[in-house]
């Protein structure tokens, strides 16, 4: 989850990071190449941008929030990242056995 700002700077970040995404050892990987710029801006030549992180209990990852939280942690998320499982397939049946899953099939 991001918020941008819409500025030459922030722009100039999507971008770079846009082309580090689409292009060499970041092929389709988004948020390695991302953090990298945000922490690295001088290296890629862009201005530092003011970044801050989610508070973790509420914006949790796939491993600490279906993995790791009790139920009594799992009622404060604002967000479930459904992340560190691979296959369509697999996500929705976690959302479901985790009762995060409203659509009818």
């Amino acid at each position: 989850f991001a918020v941008y700002r819409s500025t030459s700077d922030t722009i100039q970040l999507v971008q770079k990071w846009g082309n580090l995404t689409r292009h060499g050892e970041h092929l389709q990987r988004n948020q390695k190449p991302f953090n990298e710029l945000i922490w690295r801006s001088e290296r890629y030549n862009i201005p530092k941008l003011e970044a801050k992180s989610l508070p973790m209990n509420l914006f949790a990852n796939g491993i600490l929030y279906f993995e790791n939280m009790t139920d009594v942690e799992r009622r404060d998320v604002v967000v479930a990242h459904n992340n560190c499982i691979s296959g369509v397939e697999k996500k929705v049946q976690r959302f479901k056995n985790f009762n995060l899953w409203s659509l009818s099939e």
